[in-house]
Formats: structure tokens, C-alpha cells, sequence
């Protein structure tokens, strides 16, 4: 008789935790929930020098260290004296880096890459290169990079982000492959039926799938940073030659690569079935995937009020930044204010419930006590 009512009293225990946890993703496709909720991981640029830096280095490593403190760009910014003692990671970034004349900038992947956790040491910068006003342009944001944010605000499920290999005939293949089989599914696919309290910003009516593909020269100066981030992610990628096409969805996330023979009509349709599919897993770290570096502030631009083009216009050349402004309208407001009210309503349903099931176990927990109290007695 003991030994069954400890039993029930740890799987009434385990059912109460079990049920004070909210499934927010049960109504809402990977791309969505990723926009609304995954933060992007912050890249890491280190600035290697000797000794000291000049006026100019400073002002430099003052326009990263702005852009990180005013979170304009998912970066964390880190000068190292290389004359000084440094930690085993330091040591194994400064290793990899093959550039004698000082400063370096290097920039560096999250340490959650495609593959789960990964130590400086097992995978390459993403780039690096001098210390100078124009490279500084090139890592914080590219017209391509702009371009796959204002899509994925304005309502773009998934790009396929193209990398041409330079072979004509293989580069129009793959571009084919990818249009035609992004129409087909934009059709076919259904999402999963919408639950009002499982969005934060989004009407749920105007929620729909939507593909689009763009393509990218792995020549093009403006883009060496994307380009490299991109195919510096693994060993094996670092060496392919064919067309590769990277789906990248939320903040900026990219799902696994389909490269050269195998950007074909079922591999395309898995990768988007998935990403369309509810998000059974809420936790960023625990997909797939890899984020890339941009200069958006996401936060202002998600909700469906705020005019995209206005307040992110395609990025020409290198010239300028992201510059968002940050006095929204009432209608923002209003917006955000109403979500913040769906949230609290949701949260209060799981505490009345959280609140209901500790008093059973508390109620199971003494009842149990009493009986094995009394028959011992």
C-alpha cells in the first residue's frame, strides 16, 4: 500500500509539471515562430594588435562597439593585445588567423552552429581581414543581407538564398529547380490551422506560405561576408564547387544547404514541409541551423503595421546602415499593447491551472500520508 501511493503521488507530481509548461508552438510554422521569437546569435569580432592602437583604431572599434550596445547588429566585439597572456579559445582564434599586418579584424561563428556546439578551434572565421572603415561596412551589412530582411518582414516564408557556382548551365538548373518547385508548394502545402493566442503579432488571417529565391555571385565584392560566412559553416561546404542553396527564414536563420544534384523537387519539398510545419520545438539551440550576421533591429519591424520599405530601404552600396527609427505610431501601440494583453490573458489561464493542480497534489500528498499514518499506528 506504501509503496503505491508514493508511486501516485510522483506521477501526480510529474503530470502537474508536465502540464505547467504552455506549448506555444502547437499552431505555428517554424518560419513564424522563429521571426517572432528566436534572437539571432551574436557573431564574435575580435580586433587582434601589438601593444597599442591608433586614434583611427579606436574610432573604429567605437563604431562596432556602438552597433553592438545599441543592438543594431548581432555582434559581440572583443580587442586582444596580442602581446599579452590569453586563455586557450583566444589562443586557437589567433592561431587560425593567417594575416601578419595588425590589427586584424576576425569574425567569428556562434559557438551553436549547424552541427550543435562547436569550440573556436573546430571551425574556421567566417572572415577576416584588416582593421578598416570599409571592411567594417562589408561585415555589418550587404544589399543582399537587406534584401532577404525586408522579404521576411514583408511576409516571405522562406528565400532560397542562391550561391552561383559560375557555371551558367548549372546555376540556371538550380534556379529553375527552386522557382518551379516554389510555386508548386506555395499551392499544395497547407500550414497548420492558426490558434490565436500562439502569435504575438501576426492576424493569423493573413498568415500564408510564401517562397522566393535569390541568387548571389560568389564574386560579388559587396557580399564577401555573407558569401564566407556561408561557406567557411563546415569543412565539407568550404569545398564545394556546385550551386548551393541555403533557405534562410526568421531573423536571418538558415536551415541545412541543398547543393549541386541535390537542389531537386523532393529535397526542396522536405526542407519546406519542415519549415512550414509546427514548431514542435521552441528552443533555437535545439534546431538546426545557423544564423547570420545582420544590421536590423528586428523588435520595431515585426509587426505588420510598419511600412517595411519606409523604414528599411534596399541597401544600394556600402555607404550606408540600418537606421530604424524608434518612435512608433499609436497604431503600433495599440497593436503591441493588444498582444501584451493576449499574453497576460494566456499566462493567467496557466497559473489558475498551475494553482489548481498544486492544491490536488498537495490534497493526494496528505490523504496519503493520513492512511499510512493511521495503519502503521
Amino acid at each position: 500500500m506504501k509503496k503505491i501511493l508514493l508511486v501516485s503521488a510522483l506521477l501526480l507530481v510529474c503530470l502537474s509539471i508536465f502540464m505547467s509548461v504552455p506549448l506555444y508552438s502547437c499552431s505555428v510554422p517554424v518560419f513564424r515562430y522563429a521571426l517572432e521569437r528566436w534572437q539571432p546569435s551574436p557573431y564574435e569580432i575580435v580586433i587582434f594588435y601589438e601593444k597599442s592602437l591608433s586614434a583611427n583604431d579606436k574610432l573604429l572599434i567605437k563604431m562596432l562597439n556602438e552597433h553592438e550596445a545599441g543592438e543594431k547588429a548581432n555582434i559581440t566585439v572583443r580587442p586582444v593585445d596580442i602581446t599579452l597572456e590569453m586563455d586557450d579559445d583566444t589562443s586557437s582564434i589567433w592561431k587560425s588567423v593567417k594575416q601578419e599586418k595588425l590589427p586584424v579584424m576576425a569574425v567569428f561563428y556562434p559557438f551553436l552552429s549547424f552541427g550543435g556546439e562547436l569550440s573556436r578551434s573546430e571551425i574556421p572565421a567566417a572572415w577576416y581581414s584588416g582593421l578598416t572603415e570599409k571592411n567594417i561596412k562589408l561585415v555589418l551589412d550587404s544589399p543582399v543581407r537587406r534584401e532577404l530582411a525586408r522579404q521576411m518582414l514583408k511576409g516571405v516564408s522562406v528565400v532560397w538564398l542562391l550561391i552561383e557556382s559560375g557555371d551558367k548551365n548549372k546555376d540556371a538548373a538550380a534556379e529553375k529547380a527552386l522557382l518551379t518547385e516554389s510555386a508548386r508548394l506555395e499551392k499544395s502545402i497547407k500550414l497548420p490551422e492558426p490558434v490565436e493566442t500562439d502569435y504575438l503579432y501576426l492576424d493569423k488571417l493573413k498568415l500564408k506560405l510564401s517562397l522566393s529565391v535569390m541568387k548571389v555571385s560568389r564574386t560579388d565584392p559587396n557580399e564577401i561576408l555573407l558569401i564566407k560566412s556561408l561557406l567557411n559553416s563546415s569543412k565539407e561546404m568550404k569545398n564545394i564547387k556546385e550551386p548551393v542553396a541555403f533557405p534562410v527564414f526568421g531573423k536571418g536563420r538558415v536551415f541545412y544547404p541543398l547543393a549541386g544534384m541535390n537542389i531537386k523537387p523532393e529535397k526542396i519539398q522536405k526542407t519546406v514541409e519542415f519549415l512550414a510545419g509546427p514548431c514542435a520545438c521552441t528552443i533555437k539551440e535545439q534546431n538546426p541551423g545557423m544564423d547570420l550576421l545582420m544590421s536590423i533591429k528586428w523588435g520595431s519591424l515585426i509587426t505588420s503595421t510598419l511600412s517595411i520599405d519606409k523604414e528599411l530601404p534596399p541597401l544600394k552600396g556600402l555607404a550606408g546602415f540600418v537606421d530604424i527609427k524608434q518612435n512608433q505610431t499609436m497604431e503600433v501601440k495599440h497593436d503591441v499593447e493588444k498582444n501584451r494583453k493576449v499574453t497576460h490573458s494566456v499566462k493567467t489561464n496557466y497559473l489558475l491551472r498551475n494553482v489548481i493542480m498544486l492544491l490536488l497534489v498537495l490534497i493526494f500528498t496528505a490523504l496519503a500520508w493520513y492512511v499510512y499514518y493511521n495503519k502503521n499506528k
